[in-house]
């Protein structure tokens, strides 16, 4: 290992522990982590692994029936030896950051100077964006790690030369189980993974004229592996009764199709598309986030479009050289998320975030090797000090918060009665289906998409949900006090509250059957 390498480990060793030292209490209420730590726990309990108490509420898509199974995999062992830890769970997730950036500065035969590369990860641990990240039970960073790890691999595979790129494993048989194990792990922490397979072949074809063996039997070697894990991580089928309730409820509210999954969300039509690829760009302002103060605005607005034309500039000379795997994994992972109509802000492409300061620092340091030396140090004193001036303004992301979050007192009292006081086979509606199905070990729907909330027991009945939870938690998934609430009349009888929560019953349940 190159001595470049062991202050990287250094650097980012204490990154790692800056963040696990500075992370939340308990998590904010966002669903998906809920879903994930379900999954961990059937994993490590031998139970269903898509047996996780949620009812998917078809008039309000939340997520898919399972999530992949990797990350899911990693957070498995940290439940069976230290059950429901959320400081446990996110070292995994600093970890994987950490992991990531090793590799990430590390691209195209280290191309970046060791300022550079440390720049990137200075940029990145302290960015306010990816701090709040840290606090996410969340799959991002897996994946970005093995996004990096695939990449680097390729490096190590495909060498560029003088003229073109050389195959340095296209004998070596054996070089198919890591990629082939590198493609199943992408797609099975996330589907989008699965680009690495048009983005190697479409490498091979411009440079080679033909797809090698090599790569062929690693995508065999993935075909196997996603099998194994469609069979393995089978999903039961819905019960019929339930959905054909569902079902005639959808159509008497007017709804076209309630069986819906992550494939209706792709959209093709081009307006939509460019607005997208727009939407993307201006959403690289998180990471420098604006504030009403002109000065700080202006700070982050220089920041952005430096970094922005410095990256744009370092791609496309990248192309013009001949592009590699890493410009077609770029230009391939953005037109997957544009063409992809959910919306997670930064999430989708959070991977290509350590590209993007790679490009614009490979192209920095050419200037600097270049006529435009002083011009590019000049650059270089402004995008520190925007960024400085950006980072200290959002002082507060860096304060530990979820005050509001699951493990409020509020939260754990309801929790508590519903664990206590309601029979285990009992069927919960709730903003957070997933968060309640962990946290109460109950059965658990949403209760958002419904277009009038008189149709509210209805959808009760038709799902057999016996209880409803009320509470007034905003976009930022924090709760807030809980003034009054507007269900209709006779449905319900109040049976628990607190500042926060309000637990119904409902009167008569089945009894007010569909037309």
């Amino acid at each position: 290992m190159s001595r470049n390498s062991w202050w990287k480990i250094l650097a980012l060793c204490i990154v790692f522990f800056l963040w696990l030292f500075t992370v939340s209490p308990g998590h904010d209420w966002g669903g998906d982590f809920s879903q994930y730590i379900l999954h961990a726990i059937n994993l490590a309990e031998g139970r269903p692994y898509a047996d996780i108490g949620y009812i998917r509420n078809v008039f309000s898509y939340v997520g898919p029936a399972a999530y992949p199974p990797v990350f899911p995999a990693l957070l498995a062992p940290v439940y069976w030896v230290s059950g429901l830890d959320w400081l446990a769970f996110k070292a995994v997730v600093i970890a994987a950051f950490c992991a990531a950036l090793f590799f990430a500065t590390s691209l195209q035969g280290n191309k970046l100077s060791a300022a550079h590369q440390f720049a990137i990860i200075i940029l990145l641990a302290l960015s306010p964006y990816f701090w709040g990240l840290k606090d996410q039970v969340l799959s991002d960073f897996v994946f970005m790690m093995i996004c990096m790890v695939m990449l680097a691999l390729l490096d190590r595979r495909y060498l560029k030369e003088d003229v073109g790129f050389r195959d340095a494993q296209s004998s070596n048989w054996l070089f198919a189980i890591p990629m082939g194990l590198l493609l199943y792990l992408g797609f099975a922490t996330r589907e989008i993974g699965v680009v690495f397979i048009p983005v190697i072949v479409l490498f091979e074809l411009i440079h080679f004229r033909k797809v090698s063996l090599v790569s062929s039997a690693a995508v065999v070697i993935f075909l196997g592996l996603a099998a194994i894990q469609s069979v393995s991580l089978e999903i039961p089928e819905a019960d019929a009764e339930l959905s054909q309730r569902v079902d005639e409820l959808g159509i008497d509210q007017g709804y076209g199709e309630t069986d819906i999954d992550n494939s209706n969300f792709f959209n093709l039509d081009p307006q939509r598309v460019f607005a997208k690829t727009l939407r993307y760009g201006s959403e690289l302002g998180v990471l420098w986030p604006l504030a009403d103060n002109a000065f700080v605005a202006t700070a982050g607005w220089t920041a952005l479009l430096l970094a922005l034309g410095f990256a744009l500039a370092g791609y496309v000379r990248g192309v013009l050289a001949g592009p590699g795997v890493l410009e077609i994994f770029v230009a391939g992972y953005l037109l997957v998320v544009v063409l992809y109509g959910g919306w997670q802000g930064l999430r989708y492409v959070v991977p290509l975030v350590p590209i993007f300061f790679f490009y614009a620092f490979v192209f920095h340091g050419q200037l600097l090797r270049s006529q435009y030396r002083k011009t590019a140090i000049a650059i270089a004193t402004v995008f520190i000090g925007a960024t400085s001036v950006s980072y200290a303004s959002n002082y507060r992301a860096y304060i530990s918060n979820h005050g509001d979050g699951v493990t409020s007192p509020d939260a754990v009292a309801l929790f508590e009665y519903i664990k206590t006081s309601t029979p285990e086979a009992s069927t919960f509606v709730f903003q957070k289906p997933r968060v309640l199905a962990l946290l109460a070990n109950r059965s658990a729907s949403g209760w958002a998409g419904l277009k009038s909330a008189e149709r509210l027991p209805d959808y009760m009945d038709a799902i057999g949900a016996e209880y409803l939870v009320y509470s007034n938690i905003d976009h930022r998934r924090t709760s807030h006090p809980v003034v009054s609430v507007s269900l209709p009349d006779g449905a319900f009888a109040l049976e628990y509250s607190n500042e926060r929560f309000y637990l119904y019953r409902r009167i008569a349940t089945k009894a007010a059957r569909l037309p």
